[in-house]
């Protein structure tokens, strides 16, 4: 026999089969409704994704009881904010770091730098306020910020600017290293 003649024996014996007594969109809509909890920074119960169809209808419609549903938040000592306002505020400082050394020293580095490392780091804000488990990003970002910044400070022996950068940095590696350890910012209910 040769490949093409298995290849149509193959397909006439799964066309003959009957379906599958599992309903393929029930299935399809519950892989969609796991995928956009997932990137809404949701996190959905198994109970509400794989109890049954009326379950799969309310979540796909947006009608959730609160005990099916669990949300992440970005909490400052227990005070729910609306987007990660710590990591933001890194952000712009490091952003306007760069300007202001631009501006009082022309030096194009600065400003390069400043807005390199303050867009990354805003990027990582943006993804820490979407999902607080989601800072990976701007914990990568404040080592090597953290580390630059730091080297340059020992060399000049000064603490402007390098020195308040590189302590901003270690206190965000701090923030996030506690936040791994504790996983304080996940509501449990």
């Amino acid at each position: 026999m040769s490949p093409k003649d298995l290849i149509e024996d193959n397909s006439k014996e799964n066309s003959a089969k009957p379906p599958t007594s599992v309903p393929q969109d029930s299935v399809h809509q519950s892989i969609d409704n796991i995928v956009d909890s997932i990137t809404s920074g949701q996190q959905l119960s198994q109970e509400s994704v794989f109890s049954g169809r009326q379950d799969i209808e309310s979540v796909k419609s947006g009608r959730l009881q609160t005990n099916q549903l669990n949300l992440m938040k970005n909490q400052i000592f227990g005070i729910e904010m609306p987007f990660d306002v710590i990591s933001a505020a890194f952000a712009s400082t490091v952003a306007i770091g760069g300007l202001m050394g631009y501006l009082k020293a022309k030096s194009t580095y600065s400003l390069i730098a400043g807005l390199v490392f303050g867009g990354v780091l805003g990027f990582g804000a943006y993804q820490t306020s979407v999902n607080p488990r989601n800072y990976y990003l701007t914990l990568g970002t404040s080592v090597v910020l953290g580390a630059l910044m730091g080297y340059r400070a020992l060399n000049s022996g000064k603490f402007m600017p390098a020195g308040l950068v590189a302590s901003l940095s270690a206190l965000m590696v701090i923030r996030f290293t506690v936040r791994y350890i504790t996983d304080t910012n996940y509501i449990r209910k």
